[in-house]
């Protein structure tokens, strides 16, 4: 979530120095609307009407913190698995009707949450919705589009391995938060990836992927009260889980003392 919550403040930080920067010294900020549904999906609409584009953030709140003991990295598969195929599209033919949009669909995991990711044009504004509502109610994941994805991520481990900076992050993360669960690798590790599959994705979706569990963001070019009744429509009927709030993390043990941690590395 930390870097999902990063990428939002990057959108909202760009935002306002456009607005700033046309409206001389004086800040001036975008209305907010705010709507909560009935199954529990918090919903938050922002007007931007400098450009004819509108962008989706949906924030699920279950990262690698979540994954199971043993199934490191299946926060982060089902994430890249969740745009190959939704509904009754498959892979290529999901890809085809975003880029024939001019759009993006996008979800990448971070530590405690998983970001959903989308931009249409504002004329297209109905057409990414359904998109973004498939994807997110009605992923395929076929069996092919998993064993993909995650031999995709066993590569891009094994390749990380070679780049002294990840190297760097995946042993400081370690180091410092040892069992506790911001110690894991986004990722997950070679021994743990390459034995999951579809049921294990299919599981974390299920459990996870809630309507209670989920922060959705509309910025753009669109009137905020129609926004909120295509959203409400969109995904007033997905259904919520008790189970699906994760329990708070206790605190990392504290650091006492000063450490190192050396990491040999002969063919850097």
């Amino acid at each position: 979530m930390r870097r999902g919550v990063l990428a939002l403040a990057v959108l909202v930080v760009g935002a306002t120095l456009a607005i700033v920067a046309q409206a001389g010294d004086e800040l001036v900020l975008p209305g907010v609307t705010r709507a909560t549904f009935d199954n529990g999906l918090r919903v938050t609409v922002a007007e931007y009407h400098e450009l004819p584009l509108v962008e989706f953030y949906l924030i699920v709140g279950a990262g690698a913190a979540q994954d199971p003991t043993g199934k490191d990295g299946l926060a982060a598969l089902t994430a890249g698995t969740l745009t190959r195929g939704a509904g009754r599209l498959s892979a290529e033919a999901l890809a085809r009707a975003i880029e024939s949009l001019g759009g993006r669909l996008g979800a990448s995991a971070g530590t405690d949450g998983t970001i959903v990711t989308g931009e249409f044009l504002a004329k297209d504004f109905g057409a990414g919705l359904d998109l973004l509502r498939q994807v997110v109610l009605d992923p395929g994941f076929a069996r092919d589009e998993v064993r993909r994805a995650r031999d995709e991520q066993v590569a891009g481990i094994v390749a990380s391995l070679e780049d002294t900076s990840a190297v760097a992050e995946k042993c400081f993360a370690a180091f410092l938060y040892g069992s506790h669960p911001y110690g894991r690798p986004l990722d997950g590790r070679r021994a743990t990836v390459p034995g999951l599959g579809r049921g294990d994705v299919r599981d974390f979706y299920d459990r996870w992927y809630r309507p209670n569990n989920t922060i959705l963001v509309l910025v753009g070019d669109v009137e905020a009260h129609t926004a909120v009744v295509g959203l409400r429509e969109a995904f007033g009927a997905w259904r919520p889980r008790a189970d699906a709030l994760p329990e708070r993390l206790p605190p990392p043990a504290r650091v006492a003392g000063r450490r190192l941690l050396l990491v040999d590395k002969p063919d850097a």
